[in-house]
């Protein structure tokens, strides 16, 4: 019956967040990085998450998605081992906390070829256990959806182009509201 508690640790888990993307930012180099966190901090559709205490799991999913993409760089940028398990600890418990932190790996390997313009075997080598840990989460959620939760009726039968086209309009929907955050409310 008081949400104010809530409320502030999920804005601390935000404050964090926006935190670490600055230092992510500036570690690889990218312009901007002190505005970029900025406007992740105040854009809409990522303070919409820190009002509902329901979305708890997405504003700990980032704070530790972006706590790992930093450890994972503090790592290959040469620290020590202990910065990859560091990385691989925190990257588990953002999968825990939220499953759509899936796109780990693509994530560094698309953050790895902007900060060196090129992916070299090792990369490739060092994604593999986040890889492995996307695909265990992929099938554990792919499982309790069908066993758990739904069951063995299909919730849509749409056609394969129907759930490409579907897949399409989910694309430019969030790309749209990343530019122009309007209507969020439902």
């Amino acid at each position: 019956l008081e949400p104010t508690g809530y409320h502030l640790v999920n804005l601390g888990w935000h404050f964090l967040a926006a935190i670490l993307v600055w230092r992510l930012f500036e570690r690889l180099s990218i312009p901007g990085a002190w505005f970029a966190a900025v406007v992740f901090a105040l854009h809409p559709v990522n303070v919409e998450s820190v009002a509902w205490i329901s979305q708890r799991k997405s504003v700990m999913a980032a704070g530790l998605f972006f706590g790992s993409l930093l450890s994972y760089f503090q790592w290959a940028d040469g620290g020590r081992k202990k910065w990859f398990v560091v990385s691989l600890l925190l990257y588990a418990l953002s999968l825990f906390s939220k499953p759509s932190a899936i796109t780990g790996p693509f994530v560094i390997l698309a953050l790895v070829w902007w900060h060196r313009r090129a992916i070299h075997k090792s990369d490739l080598k060092a994604s593999v256990p986040f890889l492995g840990l996307s695909l265990v989460i992929g099938l554990v959620g792919v499982w309790f959806q069908a066993y758990r939760v739904i069951g063995p009726e299909a919730v849509r039968d749409d056609s394969f182009s129907a759930r490409v086209a579907g897949a399409g309009y989910a694309l430019w929907f969030y790309l749209f509201k990343a530019v122009l955050p309007i209507n969020l409310s439902f």
